[in-house]
């Protein structure tokens, strides 16, 4: 195949507003070099088992568009090694910054909320909360509805068909109509996600653990995400998939809160002038924590489950209030999907839908269980442990195969296409091929077929094909009778230092820096960093001590609004800056090619002192590798800068930084880099 040359962009500003890209599939040289995050030039010594010899700075990459590597060897019944392009880590992801940058505004602003103005933000805290378990609970109301709704006109409609041409022959045709309702229903849907929203494919789950873990995914908690998520788990319903509409809920739900929290949204260009408090990437997080438990809580109807989903596997900031918060937009997610189906159904106050998935009510008096069921239940469990794991070696390789050839949108709709057909077509077989014709059992099947069946009577096959997925297992709870582990590998970096994993040279900044100085950093396509170590004002004959971190966002509001030194002794600056102006431009701060500065600017300086963080989290050149993990998960970090032994910054460390090294088959080894 042919060798393609992209440039590497080194751009480390707002990626919000560009599209999630799949990694790119390369195959990787020895020799070839991968670019530097968060600056040029060359590492320190690399790990012995690195599979990259040297990083160093590069304007551009050798891409290798080879889906396949040739050169290894036959193939193994199970892969020897993790496939090339899950060795490459996207520079589209920024990390959000959980660590609170304490300058002088943001203590200042501090000080200056009393008692009344403290609880005035927790009760904003609750409302936020209350709001953002009403809207996900009418959230799941319309797609419970709306499912219910166009499958019924579906499933109705082939049902009439069926009945039609099993009297007069031609079945062929009621195939082909199935087929062509499933096709054109995952058509649309496919389209809508592959060509507008490719973040909202999927359960979405993976994407919000991510964010609550500080990874910052391009588009995940957009309006135009959720609208595209909602629509596109209706159309995957109908469609026929085996999917449902439960996973997705909880991202349906993150975004809710992302939206509600920030008293405003960006999509749609408007300005509640509320909640501006909790513009930042901490409080959001909180919020999002509580979007997901209640989301959970919709689906399954389970506001307790809601709660310790985000416990335990979404949030790694945690909380006593929190938990009551998060406890409290559970409930009112489940108590409000449960009270607004109670009035579509027309039983108002008839709570018997806490959540998406309802199984119908059991008669426990007719379960009586014997000891001697016991063995029967264990074997039960070993065959469908031993069928979960031949389950997941078949979708390994399938997701395997899904990656290296059917990347491109295109080809996905095809294949969404493909699969609801095939799909349809293969339960109209088994429908067909079965005899098994049972008695009506009331409204335990919704849309019964009777096929070749008696008058009265049913095929049971359809009871599990010719319905929802909800609905299928439903039938097999209340019909008559007679029809993996989590794991993550724990990289062993015990001798690999702080000094081998940071990026290396920083490119730091002044106290007071001239701004000529600081437009040509951030323009630097070589130096893609979101933080700069602040260091004393000296002579460039020695290295100066760090004495704060200021980001990349801070420094552009400061750029739009001017504020300069010598403007300020002429008078020309009409106020000072305050917290506010920063959380005005969250989170899209423009770029640096947006702001225009003069060549007479270029010459001023800027005094960084009043709007850096005075006390950044360092770490020695020593600190292991398992150490400057912690501090990363413990403390929600972006930026942990290396500093020797005289506090002079040697380093920085990013999450991407940490993410480049594994535990590999021979050890610590080191991943390669991709643009996208």
């Amino acid at each position: 195949m042919a060798n393609v040359s992209k440039k590497v962009s080194w751009s480390g500003r707002d990626h919000d507003d560009e599209e999630a890209a799949p990694l790119l599939w390369r195959t990787v040289q020895p020799g070839d070099g991968t670019p530097v995050l968060n600056g040029a030039g060359p590492t320190g010594p690399q790990s012995p088992h690195s599979e990259s010899s040297q990083i160093g700075q590069m304007s551009g990459v050798e891409v290798d568009e080879e889906l396949l590597d040739l050169e290894v060897g036959p193939p193994h019944p199970f892969p020897k090694e993790i496939p090339h392009n899950e060795k490459l880590l996207s520079l589209k992801y920024e990390s959000l910054d959980y660590d609170n940058s304490e300058n002088q505004l943001f203590l200042e602003e501090e000080r200056r909320i009393n008692h009344t103005a403290f609880r005035t933000v927790e009760i904003k805290r609750w409302v936020i909360c209350a709001l953002i378990g009403i809207l996900t609970g009418l959230v799941a109301c319309f797609i419970d509805i709306v499912v219910e709704n166009l499958a019924g006109l579906k499933y109705g409609l082939i049902k009439d068909n069926i009945d039609k041409f099993t009297e007069k022959g031609g079945l062929s045709f009621s195939l082909l109509l199935w087929a062509t309702l499933n096709s054109a229903f995952v058509l649309l849907g496919s389209m809508i996600v592959a060509f507008i929203e490719p973040v909202a494919a999927g359960s979405g789950i993976p994407q919000i653990k991510c964010f609550l873990n500080g990874v910052k995914i391009p588009h995940v908690v957009r309006l135009k995400t959720l609208v595209i998520k909602v629509s596109g788990v209706i159309l995957s319903v109908v469609g026929g998939l085996a999917v449902g509409k439960e996973g997705p809920m909880i991202h349906s739900g993150s975004v809710i809160a992302a939206g509600i929290s920030q008293g405003r949204s960006t999509s749609l260009k408007r300005d509640f002038k509320i909640f501006e408090y909790f513009r930042r990437d901490t409080e959001k997080r909180d919020f999002v924590s509580a979007g997901a438990a209640a989301g959970v809580s919709a689906a399954f109807g389970a506001p307790v489950g809601g709660v310790l989903f985000s416990l335990e596997e979404g949030a790694s900031f945690w909380n006593q209030f929190l938990t009551w918060r998060i406890f409290f937009a559970s409930m009112i997610s489940t108590f409000t999907l449960n009270f607004v189906l109670s009035i579509y159904h027309g039983n108002m106050w008839d709570l018997s839908s806490p959540g998406l998935i309802n199984f119908g009510r059991f008669d426990s008096e007719k379960m009586a269980y014997t000891i001697h069921e016991i063995p029967v239940f264990i074997a039960m469990g070993v065959v469908g442990g031993i069928l979960g794991a031949v389950f997941n070696a078949l979708n390994y390789w399938l997701t395997m195969f899904r990656i290296r050839y059917i990347h491109r949108p295109c080809l996905q709709v095809i294949e969404a296409m493909l699969v609801a057909a095939v799909t349809a077509t293969v339960a109209f077989v088994l429908i067909y091929s079965s005899r098994d014709c049972q008695p009506l059992q009331g409204n335990s099947m919704s849309y019964p077929l009777q096929l070749f069946c008696a008058d009265g009577e049913y095929n049971s096959m359809a009871a599990a094909f010719f319905n929802t997925p909800e609905k299928s297992v439903v039938s097999l709870f209340h019909d008559p009778p007679d029809l993996g582990r989590p794991w993550q590998i724990c990289p062993d970096g015990s001798c690999c230092p702080a000094r081998e994993v940071m990026s290396t040279p920083v490119t730091c900044l002044r106290r007071r820096e001239k701004v000529g100085v600081i437009v040509d950093v951030l323009s630097n396509t070589a130096s893609n960093h979101n933080g700069f170590p602040v260091v004393e004002d000296s002579d460039d004959t020695q290295p100066a001590r760090l004495q704060g971190l200021i980001l990349r966002s801070q420094i552009i509001v400061l750029l739009k609004h001017k504020v300069f030194v010598e403007r300020s002794n002429m008078g020309l600056v009409q106020r000072r800056l305050r917290l506010k102006d920063f959380r005005d431009a969250y989170p899209r701060f423009p770029p640096i090619q947006s702001i225009h500065v003069s060549q007479d600017e270029r010459e001023c300086t800027m005094d960084l002192s009043e709007f850096m963080n005075p006390s950044p989290y360092t770490v020695p050149q020593e600190a292991s590798l398992p150490r400057v993990f912690k501090l990363f998960r413990a403390l929600g970090l972006r930026h942990l800068m290396v500093v020797d032994n005289c506090n002079q910054v040697v380093g920085l460390v990013t999450r991407k930084d940490l993410a480049r090294y594994r535990l590999g088959k021979g050890g610590l080894e080191e991943l390669s880099l991709a643009q996208t």
